[in-house]
């Protein structure tokens, strides 16, 4: 059961009003959808990049489709810091004899990466190729260890009527950076039941000294 009070006060928002939109090609269902920021735009805010480090550089590629270089920032800060935005702004216009209607979106990403110190940040190179951006920022040689194999393996099969063999491969790098003062000319690597032992000699760190400061008194 519900319950309505009633007033003999004169409500003037009870009279039924003119809608001045009535009859335009639009209803609250468009507003709710197609006003809406469309995906791409969504997407774009939500830009993925991708980073590799390769032996001689750093690479950041972002998959920006429909984006134009104009607007894409990549920049660098102190402490060796690369940042990569981007703002993007879409106008849709439709119009008619009886109206006109615009919608407006916009998106923006900011991405920050802070690289090592062997990073040559004077040396960045961007380029925006088929709605990809690649950066490049190229790094210093230093001691770098790398250890690689390959291995490939031949299993045959033969008889009277037929002869089979398979062959089979693998390969696998890997690399490290060592630090100032290790001893690259003094490398050593013995091999010894399937174990490769590799010995890379450093430089002893001289300790600081210590002075005893005689207390007075």
């Amino acid at each position: 059961m519900s319950i309505t009070r009633r007033s003999n006060t004169f409500d003037p928002f009870s009279l039924a009003l003119r809608d001045p939109f009535d009859g335009f090609p639009f209803n609250n269902s468009l507003f709710s959808s197609s006003l809406s920021f469309p995906s791409d735009t969504s997407s774009f805010a939500a830009a993925r990049i991708d980073w590799k480090e390769t032996p001689e550089a750093h690479v950041f590629k972002a998959d920006l489709p429909g984006i134009k270089k104009e607007e894409v920032k990549v920049e660098v800060e102190e402490g060796n810091v690369l940042q990569i935005s981007g703002e993007r702004t879409r106008e849709n216009e439709e119009k008619t004899d009886t109206w006109h209607r615009v919608e407006r979106s916009s998106g923006k990403f900011l991405r920050r990466f802070r690289l090592p110190e062997n990073a040559k940040m004077d040396q960045v190179k961007a380029a925006m190729e088929n709605g990809v951006l690649t950066v490049t920022v190229e790094v210093e040689e230093g001691n770098v260890l790398q250890i690689s194999g390959e291995r490939t393996r031949e299993n045959e099969e033969k008889t009277e009527t037929w002869h089979r063999v398979e062959r089979s491969s693998g390969k696998f790098l890997r690399r490290f950076r060592l630090p100032e003062n290790a001893k690259m000319d003094q490398v050593k690597a013995a091999m010894e039941n399937g174990v490769l032992t590799v010995t890379v000699p450093k430089e002893e760190v001289k300790k600081p000294e210590v002075k005893s400061i005689e207390i007075s008194g």
